[in-house]
């Protein structure tokens, strides 16, 4: 009983760790040159999360899609698979580490699904995309390892983050107003041609 306890504490405690770790040392690392494995993260994900004010799109399409959100999901099958081994010594520790792994998923996909949901909940994820650094603030459900390893760094609810955020919201709506009067013309120049093909057969 005692034993299956302190399996279950280490096995949330290393796939938070893990978290931590591959975030920054595999997404951030090997993932920062294009066409690297892994590069789906920081050239997709964070893309879309910088150009969108944190929402991130693709979490909306199936999970199991050739996407950013698809390829995190085979990948943290790739971990289960990976860690097997572990059953035959420590099997509640591993199944731990697995709901760990389905918890992350569920976490990330809410937060950038659900942006207010995240400022609220899991705030440090939010610095992590949207701070001047994305090189800190490396934990998604938790911030306990950035606090350990010193690299936790609050942006949300700063004097620089309401600043910025407004420039950015003042952008996407300028994007948006182009495009809406690009729409516009394009009708108007759809609608033109009709009448002029109508004119035609008269």
């Amino acid at each position: 009983m005692l034993f299956g306890f302190v399996q279950a504490i280490a096995g949330v405690l290393y796939a938070q760790f893990l978290e931590w770790f591959l975030h920054k040392y595999v997404l951030h690392g090997i993932g920062k040159e294009k066409g690297a494995p892994f590069s789906f993260h920081f050239h997709g994900h964070h893309r879309a999360s910088r150009k969108q004010l944190f929402f991130d799109d693709h979490y909306q399409s199936s999970s199991w899609g050739w996407n950013p959100a698809g390829k995190e999901v085979y990948s943290l099958i790739g971990l289960a698979v990976v860690h097997l081994p572990v059953v035959f010594f420590a099997p509640v520790a591993w199944i731990a580490a697995v709901l760990g792994g389905i918890r992350y998923f569920v976490y990330h996909r809410r937060a950038h699904l659900d942006p207010e949901w995240c400022k609220a909940h899991i705030p440090w994820h939010y610095d992590h995309h949207m701070g001047p650094n994305p090189d800190l603030n490396w934990g998604v459900t938790t911030d306990l390892f950035d606090r350990i390893f010193g690299t936790r760094e609050i942006y949300l609810g700063t004097a620089r983050e309401q600043k910025e955020t407004k420039r950015r919201q003042r952008r996407i709506e300028k994007i948006a107003k182009k495009t809406e009067a690009q729409s516009l013309v394009g009708q108007n120049s759809a609608q033109d041609k009709d009448k002029q093909s109508e004119l035609c057969l008269a």
